[in-house]
């Protein structure tokens, strides 16, 4: 299986899922936090209304659904289960933070955050190592 028959049946935006689903779950984390930075930023672009629950919850929903997708697709290509597991911790942490207090909250949302970031990071790497070509199936060392 190569790099691009994983994602060939996407279309164009191929590359773009791999990044849009981690970026949009930390975004939504961010916005979580209502740190004054934020709200301000909001404020001022007239996205206020992005700070509302009822969005907020089902596009945490969907973005820790997107990165997890991507993240199994990864894995299929360079065969290493330990993104997966990344993944799974941070989206857990993500949406248990969503019913946590305030102090509890912040330090979930903050360290999920870190994780995903690692898991992202190491999902790129492990693609860009694989080296794959059209008559492999197995491009991982690690099964």
């Amino acid at each position: 299986m190569t790099k691009g028959d994983v994602f060939q049946r996407i279309g164009v935006g191929k590359k773009l899922y791999e990044i849009i689903g981690p970026l949009g779950a930390i975004i939504c984390a961010v916005v979580c936090l209502g740190l004054p930075v934020v709200s301000g930023a909001l404020g001022i672009a007239g996205m206020n209304f992005l700070r509302d629950d009822r969005l907020l919850i089902p596009f945490e929903i969907l973005c820790c659904g997107t990165f997890l997708w991507t993240f199994e697709r990864g894995r299929q290509i360079h065969r290493r289960i330990v993104i997966m597991w990344l993944a799974f911790v941070a989206a857990g942490m993500l949406l248990v933070s969503m019913f946590l207090s305030s102090i509890l909250s912040e330090a979930t949302v903050v360290f999920a955050c870190i994780v995903l970031a690692t898991a992202t990071v190491l999902n790129r790497i492990f693609l860009k190592r694989c080296s794959c070509t059209s008559t492999s199936v197995n491009c991982g060392n690690v099964p």
